[in-house]
C-alpha cells in the first residue's frame, strides 16, 4: 500500500474578530481566571464565601466549635494565630459546656425550631454560591 505524503498547512486567523469563547480556546494565556486568586496562607482565608458559612446550628457542638474556630484567621502572623487557636480552645471548652446544659433542659422542646433555622442557613449558603456562579460568568464573559 502506498503511503500519502505528510504535509502541514498554517492558517493565520485574526483573533479579534473571532467570538469570546472561540478566542478564548485559541489563545488561553490571555484570558482572565474566572474566580479572583485568593490567599492561601491560612486555610479559612482561601475559601470562598459559601464554604466560609457554618451550616451547623450554634447551639450544637459542631455549631458553637465552627463559629468560634473561624476566629482564629482574624490574623496571619503565626504567634497571633496560636495565641487565638489557644483562646478558640478555651471558649470551644467553655461553650460546649453550655450546649451540654442547654440539651438536657430545652434539647426535646426546640427540634421543629432547629430544623427551620438549618434549613434557612442552607438556603443562605446555597444563595452565596449561586451569587459566586453567576459573577464568575459574568466575569468570563466579559
Amino acid at each position: 500500500m502506498d503511503e500519502l505524503p505528510k504535509s502541514e498547512v498554517a492558517v493565520s486567523v485574526d483573533a479579534d474578530a473571532l467570538p469570546g469563547p472561540v478566542r478564548d480556546a485559541l489563545l488561553p494565556a490571555n484570558t482572565a481566571p474566572p474566580v479572583p486568586a485568593q490567599r492561601s496562607s491560612h486555610i479559612n482565608a482561601a475559601k470562598l464565601e459559601s464554604e466560609k458559612v457554618v451550616v451547623s446550628a450554634p447551639l450544637s457542638y459542631a455549631g458553637s466549635a465552627g463559629r468560634i474556630w473561624k476566629l482564629t484567621g482574624l490574623t496571619e502572623n503565626v504567634p497571633g494565630r496560636i495565641a487565638l487557636a489557644l483562646a478558640a480552645l478555651i471558649l470551644i471548652v467553655g461553650a460546649w459546656c453550655f450546649v451540654t446544659v442547654w440539651y438536657l433542659v430545652f434539647g426535646l422542646l426546640l427540634v421543629p425550631y432547629r430544623l427551620i433555622r438549618r434549613g434557612s442557613r442552607k438556603h443562605k449558603r446555597e444563595a452565596l454560591q449561586h451569587r459566586e456562579m453567576m459573577a464568575a460568568i459574568q466575569s468570563r464573559n466579559e
